[in-house]
């Protein structure tokens, strides 16, 4: 009997954010039984949910031992957000040719100011699904296709290393600060110096990044899912 499709995406999402949210850390195993337990789902559903995960690049199948989740080395985590820097200021660079940027900066006050809202109420989900939104809706002016699945492929990869070293009300500060500026630029019409701003709001936050790295998910760090 073939699964269902959208209760496959409800479970995918589920392990997605047990994930992102540390109760899998990096190189753990993802075991079926727990993952039935934990997200109240068939075991083909959540084969077939991991399964998903792994073409999104956030978990890998090791034959014989089964999922676990994506543990990057720290210069591929280091590399990874270098190239992320340049694919995002490649992004804004693109609006140049979008016309009238009111709508988009409209859209992107609005996702500051969900992200002001979540650091008083120190919602670090909200915050985090701000800051997503922000970045998300940059690339759907810029309108350049396969520029936007690289990047969330890449975006995808990072999550569960964003949401820990988001944590910190200094580097949510820190993020809003690049954002205000970046729409400043934007309404003034310096597409390069937005452009310039983005890429460095993603470099500036790699120290940050791989301090909890080293802390949390270097190879002495073991949680026990083993």
């Amino acid at each position: 009997m073939p699964l269902d499709k959208t209760l496959t995406y409800q479970v995918m999402e589920r392990i997605r954010r047990l994930i992102v949210e540390g109760s899998y850390v990096p190189g753990d195993r993802l075991g079926e039984q727990d993952l039935e337990a934990r997200v109240g789902a068939s075991r083909a559903s959540v084969r077939e949910a991991l399964r998903l995960l792994e073409v999104q690049g956030l978990v890998v199948h090791i034959p014989r031992r089964g999922f676990r989740v994506r543990k990057m080395t720290r210069s591929e985590v280091r590399d990874l957000y270098e190239l992320r820097a340049d694919l995002e200021a490649k992004a804004v660079l693109a609006l140049e040719t979008r016309g009238n940027l009111e709508g988009l900066i409209t859209e992107l006050e609005r996702h500051n100011a969900v992200m002001r809202e979540a650091m008083v109420n120190e919602d670090v989900d909200a915050h985090l699904e701000g800051n997503i939104a922000f970045h998300t809706a940059i690339l759907d002016h810029a309108a350049n296709l396969p520029l936007k699945r690289a990047i969330l492929q890449m975006n995808m990869i990072c999550q569960p290393l964003r949401f820990s070293s988001l944590k910190g009300r200094a580097r949510q500060n820190g993020t809003l600060d690049y954002h205000v500026q970046l729409v400043a630029e934007l309404r003034r019409g310096d597409i390069p110096g937005a452009a310039e701003t983005m890429r460095e709001h993603i470099l500036v936050s790699i120290p940050t990044v791989l301090r909890y790295y080293d802390e949390h998910i270097g190879e002495s760090h073991f949680s026990g899912n083993v």
